[in-house]
């Protein structure tokens, strides 16, 4: 049985009658309840859950970045940044394959989302366990100022996991180093690559810098 306190503009919990009602990112929620859920189980059915399911297993590695370049929701008015991301990527076709056999699209994934310029010609090289990022600077130019923060977000998918940076430098500094594990040594590697704006949640649109071989 639902119980409900402090009037009728407080928060809900549980099922009266067939009113169902749940607190969600701190909003209450009612719903009418459905004793009978109608599940056939499709084919397109079990290929959404299955684009869902490789998405969220992907991008939960990498929340660092995601918090800050899907801070503004891209549209989406509920849920948080991750889940904003997870739908954006959804839409986007990050999920490539048909059920079951499914994967992530690499040129497809985005981590980061809005208007701020990215840097000029990114390059990614690697030297044993450190990435060199070089970016020519085009502070002043559009919308692009000097003291944004590059982003960057290393994915290894021969271990399936992932490494990220909110503040690998400023724009301003044209270059960057990230140290990645010994045990990587071997393995490929997708770098992306995004910018944010301090003080605001402005961000870039994020891009795939490289496909590296360590």
């Amino acid at each position: 049985m639902g119980k409900q306190f402090g009037g009728v503009f407080a928060n809900w919990n549980g099922k009266v009658g067939n009113v169902v009602g749940r607190v969600r990112q701190g909003r209450t929620v009612l719903a009418i309840y459905q004793p009978n859920v109608y599940n056939p189980n499709t084919n397109a059915q079990q290929s959404a859950r299955s684009k869902f399911s490789v998405l969220v297993q992907f991008l939960s590695k990498m929340l660092g970045i995601l918090r800050v370049g899907f801070h503004d929701l891209d549209g989406y008015k509920t849920g948080n940044a991750f889940s904003a991301a997870v739908g954006y990527n959804y839409k986007n076709g990050a999920v490539t394959g048909a059920y079951p056999n499914m994967s992530i699209d690499n040129q497809k994934v985005v981590l980061s989302q809005g208007v701020v310029d990215l840097p000029y010609a990114p390059q990614v090289t690697a030297d044993c366990t450190t990435l060199e990022v070089t970016w020519a600077d085009n502070s002043g130019i559009g919308n692009a100022n000097a003291d944004d923060d590059v982003m960057l977000a290393v994915y290894n998918p021969d271990k399936d996991t992932a490494l990220s940076t909110i503040s690998l430098a400023k724009r301003s500094a044209r270059n960057g180093s990230f140290a990645l594990p010994v045990a990587w040594t071997g393995d490929t590697v997708w770098v992306y690559l995004a910018v944010s704006r301090p003080g605001t949640s402005e961000c870039s649109m994020s891009t795939l810098a490289a496909v590296l071989n360590l």
